[in-house]
């Protein structure tokens, strides 16, 4: 039974899954949940549609999860800046609980289908009486998760606070917030803990059931060489989700001087990619210690940028003030070191990458003499190339911005050019590059589409080979 389901981790998805929601702030991330569930289903995904329909809407729910988890970051952040911008947090709240109810109910209902076909299909007719009361209080229980979510949320979008006298609005409806907010959490925790013992129990149920049992034993054996195939597709395939996330994670996204991703934060997942493919490749090492240095050189670059900018506010002070040049000289220092680590890394990575397109891709049966390069493996490579050269270039242009923010103009105004805010004689400076952060993000963005692009087709290639030509009962 373990090579089609896995109870334990459906149970502890179901778990993150049974508490409420505040807004977007989950005090249980709601993605663990969802990875959990795809995980426990990941066997009968493979040989049974309605299950594989499943896991691929309980992943796109993980991701959407941690989208919002990101955005509540984000959130706090605003809020810490300017709380008038409370109203924020309404509108992200409605959004993702729309977003989400779009993909949970189709997923809970191929779920349920994927237990009834095993019923009508295969004759295990002990999985259907516990499902007549499951399925309804599932659908009430996440339309409540999501309901409550975002209601108490909608009363803070009343104007009636701007009428402190009264006269046009008798109640204010803010007033309802905290009441309405400890109503909803708790009747969703109610329900929410009714359902997962309602699920608990079922697949307690099932695990004791000898037919089920059976029926999960022989569906292993008959379905082995598909289950072998798709295990070994997907521990290859994982990876190069790691490289998915290093290259979101490498977005300029710029507010007030400051990168908001860290670049450190992709030199992380650079280095996990590495570690993982150690084993398998020795030489992988080298691209682990590439990327260990980028890391740090990203972090200590990053970090003398917003000292720098929350000493000094702009770049023009390294033109007149000392002290403003010297600490900008480690943001120089560290950013060079950054870049020249950066196309280390992805060179070795290149590497890495042709090696691992001729090992997993292709047509020739594994073990067989492969005689040539096949048509697709030669376009794969050429894509890689690109990728290099598209990464190289942000990956230069980044170490080349840093210096071009130092480049200012002097003026001193005359008298004809004075007025009320300036003086005749007065120095003004302003940088002749203030724009060039908007270059570095066209560049890294063409690099990181360019990228992904490329890591799914190579993954598309990968399945072709491993997949799609399996024998299945």
């Amino acid at each position: 039974m373990s090579k089609l389901f896995s109870f334990s981790y459906l149970t502890v998805g179901l778990l993150f899954l049974c508490n409420p929601n505040f807004a977007v702030f989950d005090l249980l991330p709601d993605a663990i949940g969802y990875f959990f569930l795809a995980a426990g289903i990941v066997g009968m995904a493979d040989v049974n549609t309605y299950f594989a329909e499943a896991r691929r809407r309980f992943l796109t729910l993980a991701w959407v999860s941690v989208a919002k988890m990101a955005a509540s970051f984000l959130l706090v952040y605003i809020l810490a800046i300017n709380a008038e911008q409370r109203a924020m947090v309404s509108v992200f709240s409605l959004g993702f609980a729309v977003v989400e109810a779009i993909f949970v109910f189709p997923a809970i209902s191929s779920l349920l289908r994927g237990f009834s076909y095993i019923g009508e299909r295969d004759g295990v007719l002990s999985v259907f009486p516990p499902l007549k009361a499951l399925t309804p209080y599932t659908y009430v229980f996440f339309a409540l998760k999501h309901i409550g979510s975002f209601l108490p949320e909608m009363v803070l979008i009343s104007v009636g606070h701007l009428d402190p006298m009264g006269d046009f609005y008798f109640f204010n409806p803010i007033r309802l917030y905290p009441f309405l907010l400890v109503f909803t959490a708790a009747l969703v925790l109610g329900f929410g803990i009714y359902f997962f013992r309602l699920w608990r129990d079922y697949f307690a149920y099932l695990r004791k059931d000898g037919d089920f049992t059976a029926y999960t034993e022989k569906k292993s054996a008959d379905c082995h060489k598909a289950l072998r195939a798709n295990a070994f597709f997907r521990s290859k395939s994982r990876l190069l989700f790691v490289l998915v996330g290093a290259l979101l994670l490498a977005i300029d996204l710029i507010a007030d001087r400051n990168n908001l991703l860290p670049d450190a934060l992709s030199g992380i997942c650079f280095l996990l990619f590495f570690l993982l493919v150690r084993r398998e490749r020795p030489a992988a090492r080298y691209g682990a210690i590439a990327a260990g240095a980028y890391t740090l050189f990203s972090l200590a670059a990053t970090v003398f940028q917003r000292l720098y900018v929350s000493t000094y506010k702009d770049y023009t002070a390294i033109s007149y003030v000392k002290a403003a040049r010297e600490l900008y000289t480690f943001v120089e220092v560290f950013s060079v070191l950054e870049a020249v680590a950066l196309l280390f890394t992805l060179w070795l990575l290149y590497l890495l990458l042709d090696r691992y397109l001729h090992a997993y891709t292709g047509l020739t049966p594994e073990g067989e003499v492969r005689i040539a390069e096949s048509p697709r493996q030669r376009e794969l490579a050429k894509q890689n190339k690109l990728f290099l050269v598209f990464g190289g270039i942000a990956a230069l242009f980044r170490g080349v911005e840093v210096f071009l923010m130092t480049v200012t103009t002097r003026h001193i105004f005359t008298a004809e050019e004075a007025n009320e805010f300036y003086k005749e004689g007065e120095i003004l400076y302003f940088s002749r590059f203030e724009g060039s952060f908007w270059v570095t993000l066209l560049l890294t963005l063409v690099w990181i589409v360019y990228g992904i692009s490329f890591l799914l087709r190579l993954r598309d290639e990968m399945h072709l080979k491993y997949c799609n030509f399996v024998d299945n009962p």
